[in-house]
């Protein structure tokens, strides 16, 4: 990451898990969604129950309409059992949180 200009790996990991304990402290459960990325489009019938709009106004082809423009593959030069090694470290207390049914 260094070479690319980025802060260290246990720096983002650390950073994110201290946003999302955060939130979690803060945020009553009710009042508290919490989405995979990858679900919000098949969950957009709870996200709009949610927000209180009528979920035919939330257009599935938009939910994922803010990638990325570009894939620069970095975290693909990471070692993958390194990064989940410091994800398992960093952010698991905080993942089991937020997905308390999930199994990893």
């Amino acid at each position: 990451l260094a070479e690319h200009g980025f802060y260290p790996l246990d720096g983002h990991l650390g950073s994110w898990a201290r946003r999302h304990q955060q939130v979690l402290d803060a945020v009553p459960p009710e009042r508290l969604l919490i989405i995979r990325t990858e679900d919000i489009g098949v969950r957009l019938t709870d996200l709009a129950a949610f927000v209180g709009v009528a979920p035919e106004t939330l257009g599935p082809g938009e939910a994922h309409g803010f990638k990325a423009r570009a894939k620069f593959g970095i975290l693909d030069e990471i070692d993958q059992d390194h990064l989940a090694e410091r994800i398992d470290v960093l952010c698991q207390p905080v993942l089991a949180r937020m997905f308390p049914d999930s199994t990893g």
